[in-house]
């Protein structure tokens, strides 16, 4: 006898499917906090004169600041929710992250986040049954040019 699974044809349904979480306008000054607050003390996040005579030709931000523009997209995002994830999952977890590098953030940027759902699948656990959302969210700067890739997996499971 097999189970029913958690999936729903309209969970399906928006595997695939590219969704615009928003846009942020990359500012100087929270390019050097981030590296400050990281306590990343490379010249080229923070010091100007030292950025634009190198083979970057001016300040750019550390890969990690990408994760600060993801978390600022969604706390803009307020149109574009959806949320497919069965009530009963009341509880998540990340399941960690891939990155790849294209290219540079830099302060005037403007950086695009979208997000699209890869695959879902269930397993059984020692938190019981759980469902497993691994997501892309490409980065791409006002030029249209793709900076950086994300691929994510949450967990979701019942509390």
């Amino acid at each position: 006898m097999s189970e029913k699974s958690c999936i729903t044809q309209n969970m399906k349904n928006h595997i695939g499917v590219e969704k615009i979480l928003g846009s942020v306008e990359i500012e100087k000054g929270a390019i050097r906090k981030f590296a400050q607050a990281i306590g990343d003390q490379n010249p080229l996040f923070q010091e100007e004169s030292i950025a634009n005579e190198s083979c970057t030709n001016g300040i750019i931000a550390p890969p990690t600041f990408l994760r600060s523009i993801d978390a600022a997209c969604a706390l803009l995002d307020t149109e574009s929710k959806i949320d497919i994830i069965p009530e009963h999952f009341n509880a998540r977890v990340d399941g960690g992250s891939e990155w790849e590098y294209f290219g540079h953030v830099r302060p005037g940027d403007t950086i695009t986040v979208s997000k699209t759902i890869q695959d879902l699948f269930e397993r059984s656990g020692r938190m019981g049954e759980m469902l497993f959302v691994v997501s892309i969210i490409k980065y791409v700067n006002q030029l249209n040019e793709l900076i950086a890739t994300q691929t994510t997996t949450g967990i979701c499971y019942q509390a």
